[in-house]
C-alpha cells in the first residue's frame, strides 16, 4: 500500500511539473502576446509573473481570462488555447496567424482550479475572436489529435478564420460543433465526429466559406450550413481536395455555390441521403462525385436532376439507387455494387461526346443511355443486369455512324425460365423457345446506317445444351410474336449470343435469348403451385409447362415462413416440352404451415419457388348432401371471412361459381349427373372437395 501511495505521489508531482512548464494565463486587461507583462506562469503550486523569455510558445498551454484582450503583433504559436466562457474574453489576431498544436477549448471555472471545467456553451459574439485585419487566422498545425473535445468548444462564435495546415496524412478531429467565418483545409484531414456540424458564418446571411485545397480532406458527419436551421446557406464551398459527407442521420448541405475543381472529389459515405439547398453547382473538368458507403445509398441533394456530373464513381457493395434521370458527361466508374434506376428513367452517359465507362464490378439495373459520336468505332458496353446476375450487352461498331446520337438499353428480369413460341427458321435453325428475360432499347434518329456486331449475355439461364446455337431473337410487338432481329447469327458461347452485320435503323427493339426443344430448350417453367387441406392432410400440387435437365423438386416446410426444412423429394421429368403435373401429401400437419419448392437441375443448380400458406382452420368445412340432387349446402364453421366457390367438371372446365361467407346454398340443378370438384378459396388457401350428382 505504501509503495502504491508513493507511486501516486510521484505521478501527481510530475503532473504539476508538466503544468508548471507549459501553463500561461493572461495577466492584463489589454496586452500583446509577445510582451512578458501580459502573462503569468504556473510554477507547480501558484501563478507568478512571467520573467525574461517567458512568453507562450509551441508546447505551452494558454488561458485567456475574463475581461482580457490579448493581441498578436506577429505570428505566434501555442499548444492548447483556452478562452474563458464569458462575453468579454477576446483574442485579437490583428492580421497574424496563431499556430495551435493542440486543441481549442473554452473553460468556465477559475483558471487556478485544476482540472479546469470546460463547456461547449459559448456566447454568440463576433468580437470573441477578433480578425479585424485580412489574412489572420487560427491555424491548426502539427500531428493527429482531437482539435476539440466534448464540452470544450461549440458552434460559436463566428467572425474569425480557421486554417487547417497539418503535417501530411495527419487528422484533426472536432468532437463538438464548429463555427468560423471561413474554414480552409490546406493540408491533412479535418473531420467531425458524432454527427457534429461545421458552420461557416460571419453573422451575415449568405456569407461564410469553406475551402479544401488539393491534397487535403474535410470529413463531415453532420451538416454543412451557416446556422443550425435547415436551408441556411453560406456563400461558397470550394472543393479542390476531398469532401467526404458521412452522416448517419438526416443532414443538409446548404450553400449558395458548390464548386468542385479539377482533381476535387465529393465522396458520399453517408447512410442517409443529404437534403441539400445549393443554388449554383459547378463540377469542373477533372472533378468527381463518389458513392462509397457501407450500407445501401440513395442519391440526394448533392446530385440534383438538372446537374451534369463530370465523373461518377460507384464503390458501394450494397448498391446505389437513383431517384430519377441523371447525366454524366465524362466518366462512369463502377468499382463495386449495383446501380438501380427507376424503370421510367435513365442514366445518361455522355452528352455531346462519348463518355468513358470503367467497370470492375456491379450491374446496372435500369435503363442506360449512351451517347455515340460520329467517330465511334470498336466496342460500347452496356453493363446491364439484374440484382443477382450480370447480363451485359456489347455493341461493336464495325463502321462508324454517319452522325452522333444515343442508344439506350434496359434489361428486364422476368426470371431464368423460358416459354414456347411459334417456331421460325433462322439460318437453318428452328427457334421454338425464348427466354422470359429480355433486353429492350432504342436507337435515336441521330444514328443512321449502322453496321454492328451485337452480343448479349443471359447469365444465370439454364437449358443451353449447345452454346454455338445460342440465338438472339427479336420482337417488335412487345413479346407477342418473335423472329430474327436482323443481321447474321454467329456462334455463341456459354450463355452469350451474337449477331453480326446488324443493320440498325432508328427503332425501338426488344430482344430475347432463343432456342428450341432439342438443342437449347431453355429451363424449367413452373406454371402453378397450390396447396390445400384434404382428409386431414396437406396436399401440394404444381405444374410445369416445360422442363430442361430437371432432376426434381425438394419440398420444404416452415412454421414461420422464414426457417424451412426439407420434408420430401419428387423426381422431375428431366427434359420435356409437355405440361407436367405433380402432387405431394404431407400428413404431419401444423395449424398453420408454409411450403415452397426447390427445383434442382442435374448440374446442381437450383431455383426456389414462391411460398404458399395453408391454415388448418380452413379445413373446418362441410358439404352436404353428397351425393346431391340439386342444391349443395356449404358450411364454413367458425369463419366470417368471404369465400369463393367454383365447380369444375372432370375436364377442369368451370361450370358454376358463387361467393359468400359462413353458410351458402348453391343451386347445381342444371348440372348433369356425374363427378365434380368444388374449389373453395378464402383468399389465402384453397381446398378442393369431390362431389357427386345423382
Amino acid at each position: 500500500m505504501k509503495k502504491i501511495s508513493l507511486i501516486l505521489f510521484f505521478i501527481a508531482l510530475l503532473s504539476n511539473l508538466a503544468m508548471a512548464q507549459f501553463a500561461y494565463r493572461s495577466a492584463v486587461t489589454t496586452g500583446n502576446w509577445n510582451a512578458i507583462t501580459s502573462w503569468e506562469r504556473f510554477n507547480g503550486s501558484a501563478w507568478a509573473a512571467a520573467t525574461t523569455g517567458q512568453i507562450p510558445s509551441l508546447n505551452d498551454t494558454v488561458y485567456i481570462q475574463t475581461g482580457h484582450l490579448i493581441s498578436l503583433t506577429q505570428n505566434e504559436s501555442c499548444y492548447t488555447l483556452n478562452l474563458h466562457n464569458t462575453s468579454s474574453s477576446r483574442l485579437n489576431l490583428a492580421g497574424f496567424f496563431l499556430n495551435v498544436n493542440g486543441n481549442l477549448a473554452c473553460y468556465s471555472s477559475a483558471v487556478n482550479v485544476f482540472p479546469v471545467t470546460y463547456t461547449a456553451s459559448l456566447p454568440s459574439l463576433t468580437t470573441w475572436i477578433n480578425t479585424t485585419t485580412a489574412g489572420s487566422a487560427i491555424r491548426l498545425v502539427g500531428n493527429t489529435r482531437a482539435a476539440t473535445i466534448n464540452s470544450q468548444w461549440g458552434n460559436n462564435p463566428p467572425g474569425w478564420d480557421l486554417v487547417v495546415a497539418l503535417n501530411p496524412n495527419q487528422v484533426a478531429s472536432f468532437n463538438t460543433g464548429f463555427k468560423a467565418s471561413r474554414i480552409t483545409v490546406v493540408s491533412g484531414t479535418l473531420q467531425t465526429n458524432g454527427g457534429n456540424d461545421i458552420r461557416p458564418d460571419n453573422s451575415v446571411a449568405l456569407n461564410g466559406d469553406i475551402i479544401i485545397n488539393s491534397g487535403a480532406k474535410l470529413l463531415v458527419s453532420g451538416s454543412l450550413r451557416r446556422t443550425g436551421t435547415a436551408g441556411a446557406q453560406f456563400d461558397s464551398l470550394v472543393v479542390n481536395g476531398i469532401l467526404e459527407l458521412a452522416a448517419t442521420s438526416l443532414r443538409g448541405l446548404d450553400a449558395v455555390n458548390l464548386v468542385v475543381g479539377n482533381g476535387g472529389k465529393v465522396s458520399m459515405t453517408n447512410s442517409v441521403a443529404y437534403t441539400s439547398v445549393v443554388t449554383n453547382y459547378d463540377y469542373k473538368t477533372g472533378s468527381a462525385l463518389e458513392y462509397a458507403g457501407t450500407t445501401a445509398q440513395t442519391t440526394g441533394g448533392e446530385f440534383p436532376s438538372n446537374l451534369v456530373i463530370k465523373k461518377l464513381i460507384v464503390n458501394n457493395s450494397n448498391g446505389l439507387t437513383f431517384t430519377g434521370t441523371r447525366s454524366i458527361s465524362d466518366t462512369l466508374q463502377m468499382l463495386a455494387g449495383n446501380i438501380t434506376m427507376p424503370v421510367t428513367d435513365s442514366l445518361i452517359l455522355g452528352t455531346v461526346t462519348n463518355a468513358t465507362l470503367l467497370r470492375t464490378s456491379g450491374n446496372f439495373v435500369g435503363k442506360l443511355n449512351r451517347f455515340i459520336s460520329s467517330a465511334t468505332s470498336g466496342n460500347i458496353l452496356f453493363p446491364v443486369g439484374s440484382n443477382s446476375f450480370y447480363r451485359p450487352v456489347n455493341v461493336n461498331f464495325v463502321a462508324s455512324p454517319i452522325a452522333g446520337g444515343n442508344i439506350s438499353i434496359l434489361h428486364v428480369d422476368s426470371g431464368i425460365g423460358g416459354s414456347s413460341i411459334t417456331s421460325f427458321i433462322d439460318g437453318g435453325y428452328t427457334v421454338s423457345r425464348r427466354s422470359n428475360m429480355y433486353w429492350t432499347g432504342s436507337v435515336n434518329n441521330g444514328l443512321t446506317a449502322l453496321n454492328l456486331t451485337l452480343t448479349i449475355d443471359a447469365n444465370g439461364i439454364s437449358g443451353i445444351s449447345n452454346a454455338t446455337e445460342n440465338r438472339i431473337v427479336g420482337s417488335t410487338d412487345n413479346g407477342l410474336t418473335f423472329g430474327a432481329p436482323g443481321g447474321t447469327h454467329a456462334s455463341g458461347s456459354g450463355s452469350t449470343a451474337t449477331r453480326t452485320a446488324f443493320q440498325v435503323i432508328p427503332v425501338t427493339f426488344r430482344m430475347y435469348m432463343g432456342g428450341n426443344a432439342t438443342t437449347n430448350p431453355l429451363p424449367v417453367t413452373l406454371r402453378s403451385f397450390n396447396g390445400l387441406y384434404e382428409n386431414g392432410a396437406a396436399r401440394l400440387t404444381w405444374e410445369t409447362s416445360s422442363e430442361i435437365n430437371n432432376k426434381g423438386f425438394f419440398i420444404e416446410k416452415s412454421k414461420d415462413g422464414i426457417n424451412f426444412e426439407s420434408i420430401g423429394f419428387v423426381v422431375g421429368q428431366g427434359n420435356t416440352q409437355k405440361l407436367s403435373r405433380y402432387d405431394f401429401i404431407d400428413a404431419n400437419v401444423f395449424e398453420i404451415a408454409f411450403y415452397r419448392l426447390v427445383q434442382k437441375d442435374f448440374d446442381g443448380t437450383s431455383e426456389t419457388s414462391s411460398i404458399i400458406k395453408i391454415s388448418r382452420e380452413f379445413d373446418n368445412i362441410s358439404i352436404s348432401p353428397n351425393p346431391f340432387e340439386g342444391l349443395i349446402n356449404v358450411i364454413a364453421q367458425g369463419r366470417n371471412t368471404s369465400i369463393s366457390i367454383v365447380v369444375y367438371d372432370l375436364q377442369g372446365k368451370e361450370k358454376l361459381s358463387a361467393t359468400g361467407s359462413g353458410s351458402m346454398v348453391i343451386d347445381a340443378s342444371s348440372l348433369e349427373a356425374g363427378i365434380y370438384f368444388l374449389a373453395i378459396d378464402n383468399g389465402e388457401e384453397k381446398q378442393i372437395k369431390r362431389i357427386i350428382k345423382n
